[in-house]
């Protein structure tokens, strides 16, 4: 029985969130909340769980076949190609009208479902269960985990035959896998293979967001810290010794109205607002610079760079506050947090949800843990997260 097993991690943007709306410089970097998938061969149907979200689905394959067949969905697992508007809506049709208890067929499944009529030439009996340790529409990109381990699971389950092994002397020290997965051998996912599980991954992410800007699919898939810069995408450096405070303030927000202010904003003062875009930029490009120096010297002897990464933390923070995206919940995070020698910011849209602390080797553990323990009884959620480290990862069987 053919089986395979997928991680994928979730993002936050580390400097540069609304100004790369307007073509400026944004750091994306991969933290250490995952999502995990896993498949394996069964005798007759397609069953997907998606147990957080307390859905199944299945359906027999005889079903699928006849639905590609009435789409006219050729197989193509090399080449991503987008889902036009019919058929998404063909393929969100038989969702609903095929399962009585999901009546509200998700987006999630509509991608998955296209990614497996598009990848097999004959469809596989799979069972297929998804869990996710990030937070749901919290701007952690959980989505694009989510459609990481969709492309890359039916990938390498469709490709694995040819797809090199991790030898068993490197088994023990592969990152982020628990003692289920060593059952199973890791892959070695090749940067060519990566760059199509991406694709497809994208593919998966027009689905659920209609226009998406790449970045959280690629971060997912090849980890460590991105700068992107109008579609440009480019990796900075390794952060493996670098860890984040994130705090969910639980104040829900509204991207899209959010960053339609800003542009509102925008359009009224550009003599005013253009400048606070450009200063982003500058913290932004500042920080590729210190990243890059810092990871050099392998984060060792780097006071000079952890003090700039700070000051950065605290300049952009303040400019993105003089856009209108903070929030009294999120000043709270960054006031606590500065009283323990932690320098934070809102990442993402703003307007509540998530705040980042950054966590560097000179801010002691009884800091960063008194620190937690306020914030908690304030009724935020903290997670110490590592960040920069490994996109996607894979076992097979």
């Amino acid at each position: 029985m053919r089986e395979v097993k997928v991680s994928s991690p979730g993002k936050v943007i580390l400097y540069g969130e609304h100004a790369v709306v307007f073509g400026k410089t944004a750091l994306a970097v991969s933290i250490d909340l995952r999502t995990k998938l896993h498949i394996e061969e069964i005798t007759d149907r397609l069953l997907v769980k998606f147990p957080d979200l307390n859905k199944v689905y299945s359906w027999r394959l005889e079903e699928l076949s006849q639905l590609r067949i009435s789409l006219c969905i050729d197989p193509l697992p090399g080449s991503p190609v987008p889902a036009d508007a019919e058929t998404i809506e063909g393929v969100r049709n038989f969702i609903t009208s095929s399962c009585n208890n999901n009546t509200d067929s998700d987006s999630g499944i509509v991608a998955f479902l296209y990614l497996y009529l598009r990848m097999f030439s004959v469809l596989p009996p799979l069972a297929v269960n998804l869990s996710s340790e990030i937070p749901i529409g919290a701007g952690l990109g959980s989505s694009a985990a989510m459609s990481v381990c969709f492309s890359s699971s039916l990938y390498l389950y469709h490709t694995q035959v040819s797809t090199p092994t991790i030898s068993d002397e490197s088994i023990s020290q592969t990152n982020g896998s628990t003692s289920e997965e060593r059952t199973l051998r890791p892959v070695d996912i090749q940067d060519e293979h990566k760059q199509t599980i991406s694709k497809w991954a994208f593919m998966s992410e027009k689905i659920m967001h209609g226009t998406p800007s790449g970045i959280d699919n690629s971060v997912s898939t090849f980890g460590g810290v991105l700068s992107y810069r109008a579609g440009d995408m480019l990796p900075v450096a390794d952060l493996s010794n670098l860890d984040i405070l994130l705090v969910n303030t639980n104040v829900p927000r509204n991207t899209r109205e959010l960053v339609s202010a800003v542009r509102t904003k925008h359009s009224r003062l550009p003599k005013v607002i253009g400048p606070v875009f450009d200063a982003i930029e500058r913290v932004s490009q500042t920080a590729v610079t210190t990243l890059k120096t810092a990871s050099s010297k392998r984060f060792i002897s780097c006071t000079e760079e952890f003090q700039t990464l700070e000051y950065l933390i605290d300049i952009n923070q303040g400019l993105l506050a003089g856009l209108g995206v903070s929030h009294p919940a999120l000043g709270k995070v960054i006031e606590v947090s500065a009283a323990n020698d932690i320098h934070a910011k809102l990442t993402g849209a703003g307007g509540g949800g998530f705040a980042l602390g950054l966590i560097t080797p000179n801010i002691s553990s009884h800091k960063i843990e008194k620190a937690r323990r306020e914030l908690e009884s304030s009724g935020f959620s903290c997670y110490e997260t590592k960040i920069g480290g490994d996109g996607v990862l894979a076992w097979i069987k």
